[in-house]
């Protein structure tokens, strides 16, 4: 089973975020697992033309650095830009509004130790 408790989607992506505060103020880096594996880390860079994990995803990235950004919506926006780059497909109403499977992540798989935890 998938390090998260994902199933194999039978060849769909998976885009993982979570407000932790380890990238920008509040976000998690923006993890991509396909098919069931973790193929890894897809942030955008702080600054223009700085390396990303999966360089193959580096020229989705432009245009959509996180540097200079004052609030986590706007980091959240450009993930949310990068997840459209990637998959062809922007959320806009219609995606927001589709009936689709929800998939709850137990925490006994992956505990959270953030800000909003109840563990002591």
């Amino acid at each position: 089973m998938h390090p998260l408790g994902l199933p194999d989607l039978g060849r769909r992506r998976v885009f993982d975020i979570d407000y932790t505060g380890e990238v920008g103020p509040g976000l998690s880096p923006l993890h991509l697992h396909y098919d069931g594996e973790t193929l890894g880390d897809v942030t955008p860079p702080q600054e223009p033309g700085e390396p990303v994990d999966l360089p193959e995803y580096q020229p989705l990235t432009e245009g959509l650095e996180l540097g200079g950004h004052d609030t986590y919506d706007e980091d959240l926006h450009s993930y949310f830009c990068l997840m459209g780059h990637i998959t062809g497909r922007f959320t806009d109403r219609e995606w927001w509004t589709a009936t689709r499977a929800f998939y709850r992540i137990p925490a006994k798989v992956r505990p959270y130790d953030g800000p909003f935890s109840s563990s002591p």
